[in-house]
């Protein structure tokens, strides 16, 4: 059609995402035993390898060793230090990403597959034979230390902080605040102990995303599949949750200006049947530009330039929460409107053509979150750590298609009574 003949005054119909056209992911296992995934899609030249392990900082018994393991994996092999990595690196185009969360760590390969053979040799040494060098810990530690003092003076994240901390405890895997003097028990003793104990073929996945060439799995076969790396599987830690017994929580900051604010209650992982219908019912009050906290709190009132809401899934726990920043002498006001529209979902029934729209931004994003190989990889990832399957996107996308107005002002008056809810203000 000729643009000519376009009436660019009528906006294109709405057409509803039926169903998702995704290509599941073939699991096989390595000869010792480690999990496989493959998504071979893409016409790109390029693939991602990446390790999941169960070492998040819910694995760790002392404070920052799960951190600081993963991020010195990059910093020293046997035979390649920090420097000599990182050209490596750069020379065949390839690139390595870290990073460690409560419950999980994850080491990522990115490459083209021309260079594959000579840069797999390389990641193979960083992921199985790391010496965590002292001088190198001692310039990142030096490093990570000196963040900790700054993002201490920042409002959001003393408030990110505190309201972890009151909801699961200050000595909880999923709560504590790392203090300065964490950083002075971080020795390479340390790290090479909690390395030895949960970095192995028996306590990890791996996902091979991209343009899988015929040779690759031989590769990978070859550096990571001997037994040698198998290693008994390290017995879960039993963690006691210890919330605060007090609701409102103030943090009065000298000369402060706005406020950091926090709300929000312990609830429940993405396991949790009534999860799905949850983060539908999160859309509407603060879970997209469009929503109900966005449209009162910035576009009607002018009390901050953003607020959102959310549901954090954790392996062990799951919460709700609802974060913005305001004008000091407007906190008061921002927090009456956001119990307001929480009350109000309780209350009264959402509108149809609200619903609608809703249901069309979750199924897109939903989509977009599966699109292309390394997305989906990174889908797959975040369900297998939950004993999940794609069949979850799957159910996902129907039940945004049939999750009513009724059952959302349910779950409302279930999960969201706001007198239970955690307050904390910081500034």
């Amino acid at each position: 059609m000729s643009s000519e003949a376009l009436d660019r005054t009528v906006r294109p119909a709405i057409r509803r995402i039926e169903k998702l056209a995704i290509k599941p992911a073939e699991k096989t296992f390595l000869p010792n035993g480690i999990p496989l995934y493959l998504i071979n899609q893409g016409s790109q030249d390029v693939c991602s390898i990446e390790f999941n392990f169960r070492a998040g900082k819910w694995m760790q018994e002392q404070k920052l060793a799960a951190r600081f393991t993963n991020r010195m994996l990059r910093e020293g092999t046997k035979s390649y230090n920090s420097k000599e990595i990182s050209e490596k690196m750069d020379f065949y185009g390839a690139a390595i990403r870290a990073q460690t969360g409560s419950d999980h760590a994850s080491i990522m390969l990115n490459s083209v597959n021309k260079h594959l053979k000579e840069i797999l040799p390389v990641f193979a040494e960083i992921v199985r034979e790391p010496v965590f060098p002292k001088s190198e810990l001692e310039v990142i530690s030096t490093n990570s230390r000196e963040r900790l003092k700054l993002n201490k003076t920042k409002h959001d994240y003393l408030a990110g902080r505190k309201i972890a901390s009151v909801l699961f405890g200050e000595n909880h895997p999923y709560g504590y605040e790392s203090k300065e003097e964490d950083y002075d028990n971080v020795t390479p003793e340390v790290l090479k102990n909690f390395y030895s104990t949960h970095y192995n073929a028996g306590n990890c996945f791996m996902i091979i995303s991209g343009k899988i060439e015929d040779g690759t799995m031989a590769l990978i076969e070859k550096y990571f599949g001997d037994k040698s790396w198998v290693k008994p599987v390290p017995a879960e830690p039993q963690r006691i949750v210890a919330p605060s017994p007090e609701l409102k929580h103030r943090m009065k900051l000298e000369r402060s200006v706005q406020s950091a604010i926090r709300v929000g209650k312990r609830l429940f992982n993405k396991t949790h049947p009534d999860f799905q219908k949850m983060q539908v019912l999160n859309t509407v009050l603060g879970g997209y530009f469009g929503s109900r906290l966005m449209s009162n709190i910035r576009e009607d009132k002018g009390f901050s330039y953003g607020i959102n809401s959310g549901l954090a899934s954790l392996v062990h726990e799951g919460y709700f929460y609802i974060s913005t920043e305001v004008g000091y002498e407007v906190t008061q006001d921002a927090l009456k409107e956001i119990y307001k529209e929480i009350n109000l979902l309780r209350a009264k029934l959402i509108p149809e053509d609200e619903m609608e729209l809703v249901r069309n931004y979750f199924a897109g994003k939903i989509l977009s979150g599966v699109d292309g190989p390394f997305k989906l990889a990174d889908f797959y990832a975040g369900l297998l750590i939950y004993g999940l399957d794609i069949d979850y996107a799957h159910q996902l996308l129907e039940t945004v298609k049939a999750v009513t107005s009724k059952e959302l002002r349910d779950l409302a008056n279930q999960y969201l009574n706001t007198e239970e809810m955690v307050e904390v203000v910081v500034g």
